[in-house]
């Protein structure tokens, strides 16, 4: 799945669903700042994309049922942790529940192209482990100073070569 949050109101609800889990129309309205026809139609192009998914209805508020809707448990993002003698590799579902795992040693100073080298392999090991036919998403951590706007280290002491 190559779909991506069109704006910020959607990253937001998909963050709210990630955190907490299912929510109704009216659950996710009381926490967002958005009229009732924006937050639907912002529901309605998640839905589109697949991003989330129908799931059941809410408990009644005193009006029409609303329906919970969820991230899609189809969805699969790869966790890559580096660290400075080793590799770990794991892909979560949606709620982030680790589905699969591998660790491998690895010293990161023999630089970013063996470590990256290392780290597509042992996500190409967990696809044909059936945990996932792709990922949605990844998050990757290393042993050094980041520069976040860019998600690129910035002159880490122990780590020649991954500068910028």
């Amino acid at each position: 799945m190559t779909a991506r949050p069109e704006n910020a109101h959607q990253a937001r609800l998909l963050r709210l669903l990630r955190d907490n889990g299912s929510n109704s129309r009216a659950q996710l309205g009381d926490l967002v700042d958005l009229s009732r026809s924006k937050l639907a139609v912002e529901v309605d192009r998640l839905l589109e994309t697949g991003l989330v998914v129908a799931d059941g209805l809410a408990p009644s508020r005193g009006g029409r049922r609303s329906h919970n809707i969820r991230l899609a448990p189809t969805l699969r993002f790869l966790g890559v942790d580096i660290g400075a003698t080793s590799i770990d590799v794991a892909v979560t579902n949606a709620e982030l529940e680790v589905l699969g795992h591998l660790n491998q040693p690895m010293d990161v100073r023999e630089g970013p192209v063996a470590v990256f080298e290392q780290v597509l392999s042992m996500a190409a090991k967990l696809k044909a482990a059936g945990l996932a036919e792709g990922f949605d998403g990844a998050g990757i951590g290393v042993p050094g100073p980041v520069r976040f706007p860019e998600g690129v280290p910035v002159a880490p002491p122990i780590m020649p070569g991954w500068d910028g």
